[in-house]
Formats: structure tokens, sequence, C-alpha cells
């Protein structure tokens, strides 16, 4: 698992990544194996490196967050990615022990690669439409605000 780990790295700082396919990568053996040894190295010594190591690895957008998004599952952390650059804090949330890189990836697979977006329902969209209101209009004249002696009050100062 360390050699697989050791050779994916190295193909991150070669010249012929942008060569190699990014379906065949996640799908190899060698991919998975360095992941689990990424994984396992952080469940043993709560360091982060190696996977980010791992996730830098795409440069495509849906890919990245897709590894991204699946070490976040199993292994119990935030995940942030600004400006190209990966960040990984724990959370509060325990790792998923049951999380399966190949259901996942054939989720990811089916649909074309591309990651799914939820969009809100109808249903919840017209509830907030509902729920929000607009503030009570009130005429300044009947207001509390209104200063003693002014128009209306019925007393001379």
């Amino acid at each position: 698992m360390k050699e697989s780990f050791d050779q994916i790295k190295a193909l991150n700082k070669s010249r012929i990544r942008p060569l190699v396919d990014n379906k065949k990568l996640i799908f190899s053996s060698i991919f998975e194996d360095a992941l689990n040894f990424a994984l396992d190295h952080y469940f043993k010594h709560k360091n982060t490196g190696y996977l980010v190591d791992i996730a830098s690895l795409f440069a495509e957008r849906n890919y990245q967050i897709f590894i991204v998004g699946f070490i976040s599952e199993r292994a119990g952390v935030k995940c942030s990615i600004k400006e190209g650059t990966i960040r990984m804090v724990r959370s509060e949330v325990g790792p998923n022990e049951k999380a399966s890189l190949k259901v996942n990836l054939e989720k990811f697979a089916s649909n074309g690669f591309k990651l799914e977006v939820k969009k809100p329902s109808n249903a919840n969209t017209s509830k907030l439409a509902k729920d929000k209101k607009s503030p009570k209009k009130i005429d300044m004249l009947d207001s509390w605000a209104r200063l003693p002696g002014s128009y209306g009050s019925g007393k001379r100062s």
C-alpha cells in the first residue's frame, strides 16, 4: 500500500500527469490501495497530509470534489477547496466505516462522471416564501414614536 501511495504521489509531480486518463486512474487498484493507505495513516496519526496529496491528484473539479467528498464521509473530516488548495480539519462527525469507494464510484460513473446537484423542491421554496412576510407598516401619526405636542396628540404645549 505504501508503494502504491508513493507511485500516485510521484505521478502527481510528474510531467506526464496530464496524459493520464482520470477515469482509468480513479478505477485502478493502485489508486484504491493508495487511498486506503492514506486513510489508515489518518486513523493512526490524525495527519491529513496524505489525504490532501490524494485529493490534489485530480485537476478536474468534478473528480476533485468527488474524492474530497468521499474522504470527508469516510474519515469524518471537514474539507474545503479554495483557489486550488485543499484543507481538511477534523469534525465532530465520526468516520463512516461502511462507506465504500466502489459503491460511490458506481454512482459517480452512472451520472456520467458529474456530480449530483441537489435542487430544492418547490414545496420547500413555497413554504419559505409564505413564512417570510414583509413587516407591518405603521402610519407615523399612529406610532408610539410620535412626540407629545405634535399633530394629532390633542395637547397644546
